[in-house]
């Protein structure tokens, strides 16, 4: 009896031992992180190895992973350090990244460069994301993406240096239309076209910046239903946008500084609008930010461009930007029969903004009502360890603007002395004593 336990253990034993031995990632597996060179010499065997879902981790540090990657499952690809984490396609003639006819796969943190074509390369893919990479392409598109839809393009610095008509930072395109695609906070530069997109649908490309392309910053083609917003696009040599055969599109909240033939251009296609009524407004045009006689943000007359036209175009860069102020406002309940002589505000900035930078002469209480500049001070009046600036306002001259209330909005605005605006409300009670 005792020798058959012993000869079982045995047996359990040496199967561990072989397990252990024939399958030693199997404990990486079963956490679902793959890491690279400590796991798998290259990524190709990590991604090969990988199980859907899993993630392949590549750590910087150890040179250049000199690759040409094919992913052919749901993953996450990610590396250890954006700019010390680098792949370069051994064969220049393929795509340093391939994505084809896959969904769920993340690609983030990591320079990717192809000193030939195709930095990564998507095709018939769906909800595909690029997060936080260099992307760089010598001579052809930086980034390639054909005949897919749900794709996140975001916060990747895009660069393809090359001469051939072919080298675009991002190329959209395919044989139908595709949708759902979200390209935000890319710096995409140097290249051809910045962005060169057809056939797109009902997605936002936001907070780009987008320079010193040899032709134009966007390119939109028989592409409907999109908007694109809070772009910087500047110092392209063509058009900033060039538009083309499409509707339905919405740009507003865009700065186009500089582009040196044409700030935007428009062709074909019906119902694209470049601003959206007040306080939202039109775009920045670095060659048309005067005059504006009632100091309401925007230039007095329409800024027109070759096949359209913007009607509320913003004086300043960036100006439909507000920093988002705290504002304490005394007294708490305003009797529209006192005869008081001031109210006073207490505006406090986000961690990032000084108020001794605020331009006092700018302050209004509900637009109307001007702080009066002698008064304002800076000191901490509610002990938080925030600074505040101190104003007052003529007491008369806003209870003629108020209305009675339980709760009335009183709202502050004003701009930093680098013209940055910023905006606040508090919620006092307002009474009318002499109707008792």
């Amino acid at each position: 009896m005792m020798k058959s336990i012993l000869s079982i253990l045995g047996a359990v034993a040496l199967s561990l031992v072989v397990s252990i031995v024939i399958f030693p990632a199997s404990t990486v597996m079963a956490q679902g992180t793959i890491y690279v060179p400590d796991n798998y010499a290259t990524i190709q065997e990590a991604i090969n190895a990988a199980s859907p879902g899993d993630t392949v981790y590549v750590r910087s540090g150890t040179g250049t992973y000199n690759e040409n990657l094919s992913i052919s499952k749901s993953l996450t690809l990610t590396g250890e350090d954006r700019d010390t984490t680098n792949i370069t396609a051994q064969n220049p003639f393929l795509p340093a990244i391939s994505i084809t006819g896959q969904s769920n796969v993340t690609i983030s943190n990591l320079t990717i460069r192809n000193d030939g074509i195709d930095g990564i390369y998507i095709s018939a893919c769906n909800n595909i994301s690029l997060i936080n990479n260099n992307i760089y392409s010598e001579y052809h598109e930086g980034v390639y993406i054909i005949n897919s839809s749900g794709i996140n393009l975001v916060d990747n610095n895009v660069q393809s240096n090359g001469t051939s008509g072919f080298a675009n930072g991002v190329w959209i395109g395919g044989s139908s239309y595709q949708s759902g695609f979200n390209l935000a906070g890319n710096n995409i530069h140097n290249s051809r076209i910045g962005m060169n997109i057809a056939c797109l649908l009902n997605s936002t490309i936001s907070n780009n910046t987008i320079s010193n392309n040899t032709l134009h910053g966007i390119s939109l083609s028989l592409s409907n239903g999109n908007t694109i917003t809070g772009n910087t696009i500047s110092n392209n040599s063509r058009a900033g946008i060039f538009i083309v055969s499409s509707s339905n599109n919405k740009v507003y909240n865009n700065n186009f500084i500089n582009n040196l033939t044409w700030q935007a251009y428009m062709s074909g296609g019906q119902n694209n609008v470049f601003n959206l009524a007040k306080p939202i407004g039109g775009n920045y045009w670095s060659n048309w930010t005067t005059p504006d006689s009632d100091g309401d943000g925007f230039v007095d007359k329409p800024y027109v461009f070759a096949g359209g036209r913007d009607n509320l175009p913003w004086t300043k860069q960036d100006g439909w930007k507000k920093i988002e102020a705290t504002v304490d406002i005394e007294p708490d309940t305003l009797n529209l029969n006192s005869k008081g002589k001031w109210i006073t505000c207490y505006i406090e900035l986000e961690e990032s903004y000084d108020v001794a930078d605020i331009d006092v002469s700018t302050i209004k209480l509900n637009g109307t009502v001007p702080a009066e500049e002698k008064s304002a001070e800076i000191g901490d009046y509610d002990e938080d360890n925030i600074p505040d600036r101190m104003v007052k306002f003529d007491r008369t001259s806003v209870q003629e603007i108020v209305e009675v209330g339980d709760e009335v909005d009183i709202v502050i605005t004003g701009e930093l002395t680098d013209g940055t605006s910023f905006e606040g409300t508090d919620i006092i009670r307002v009474i009318d004593k002499s109707n008792d």
